[in-house]
């Protein structure tokens, strides 16, 4: 049986042919097409290997033809500025078939392409870690398969392995190797740039939430220790109890719900107050941070000060106040009775600053059993003790999704 054109096993055309096809498409669609948007954007040539779906997806961020810059997937594309109406016109037919029978998917697909670059990822390897080297494992491709497990698509890394054995050019054990060398500082900023990347994108979309402040930058401190691992080494294995995998204080953005920031330690027994020094550097001007108890130290509160900055944090029992004012008069919220007045926070027999203390008489008691909560700010006081109040009840609202 002759082959047919469009079939398997079709001839190839010859290279007459396909001059003469390339020829007529440059004519009727591809030249029309640049003159009528010349002067309005930039055009990408690229081969059929890096023409990837994640170019598809830049397209979302468009707004009646109007793209931003998306970078995607391909180290020879970094951005794609769209050609006005011309733009809409080629790829118009594709995207329409994607958006109509899974939008959502295509949303998360790119939001996901976007934050999570290959070519940013390795680049912020590149510039972050002190030992390692990528020589025939990409850290992105490390990225890619700790997904899989993180997503909950494979319960660990062993299983997660055979989805991606055609892109991990190394055995098992390299790959622990690889993982057990990455250092908590690329971890950090691995963080941090996907937080970076997001931001733009979620307030495009109108999904940032009313903020807490007006006119600060409000940032939740909290710490995450996480829960015991498997018992997977032999010096582990007989024992009841699981290895803990490290300590981590969780900064979190509430106007965009980002988690903004950590700080790592490989120590599980580490006490949230030892990391404190390492927070104080991602403090900036105008920020209120909130926090508990157990960031209530003279050193966080002064270091917060020296920034122009402020806290809102719950007053520590070891952390001794005298007061310069009496409470002054209640005032009923949902949540129950706030009152404030002035104090200073002392260390032994100095006085080290002066601040406000915020009584909070609860309807409902804490899991603690609490009744009552004492709220240390330094914040001026053109903003109302059931502001500062609200701020810190609203903490545990958010930080338990948010650090979890």
């Amino acid at each position: 049986m002759a082959a047919v054109p469009g079939r398997p096993g079709a001839p190839k055309k010859s290279l007459t042919e396909h001059v003469q096809i390339q020829r007529q498409f440059l004519g009727t669609e591809l030249q029309p097409t640049l003159d009528a948007a010349a002067g309005t954007g930039h055009v990408l040539f690229v081969d059929a290997a890096h023409f990837v779906y994640g170019t598809f997806l830049c397209c979302l961020w468009s707004d009646h033809s109007r793209c931003s810059r998306l970078p995607i997937r391909c180290h020879q594309v970094r951005t794609w500025q769209g050609l006005g109406e011309g733009a809409a016109m080629l790829f118009g037919g594709v995207f329409e078939s994607f958006l109509k029978a899974r939008p959502l998917s295509v949303m998360a697909r790119a939001t996901i392409e976007h934050a999570l670059s290959a070519s940013a990822l390795d680049d912020l390897f590149d510039r972050t870690a002190e030992r390692g080297y990528t020589r025939e494992l990409l850290f992105s491709t490390t990225v890619d398969l700790m997904s899989l497990v993180v997503g909950g698509k494979a319960l660990h890394v062993q299983a997660a392995y055979p989805h991606l054995r055609e892109r991990v050019p190394v055995t098992l054990r390299s790959v622990y190797d690889e993982l057990r060398n990455i250092e908590t500082g690329v971890s950090a900023a691995v963080v941090t740039h996907v937080s970076g990347r997001c931001q733009a994108p979620i307030a495009e979309l109108g999904g940032a939430c009313k903020s807490l402040l007006p006119g600060y930058r409000v940032r939740i401190l909290d710490g995450n220790h996480l829960a015991a691992t498997q018992r997977r080494l032999d010096v582990t294995r007989g024992h009841t109890a699981g290895p803990l995998p490290g300590q981590s204080l969780v900064v979190l953005g509430p106007a965009l719900m980002l988690i903004t920031d950590i700080v790592a330690c490989e120590d599980a027994h580490t006490q949230e107050r030892a990391l404190i020094e390492h927070v104080l550097p991602l403090v900036e001007e105008r920020d209120v941070w909130a926090g508990d108890r157990n960031f209530c130290t003279v050193e966080f509160l002064r270091g917060v000060a020296d920034r122009r900055a402020h806290v809102v944090t719950r007053r520590h029992g070891n952390l001794s106040v005298e007061p310069e004012t009496e409470y002054g008069g209640e005032v009923e919220t949902d949540r129950g009775g706030v009152s404030d007045r002035r104090v200073k926070v002392c260390r032994g027999r100095h006085r080290v600053l002066r601040m406000r203390q915020v009584r909070v008489r609860l309807k409902e008691p804490t899991e603690d059993g609490d009744s009552e909560v004492e709220v240390l700010t330094d914040l001026p006081g053109k903003v109302s003790a059931v502001r500062v109040a609200e701020i810190y009840l609203k903490r545990w609202q958010i930080e338990g999704p948010s650090t979890s």
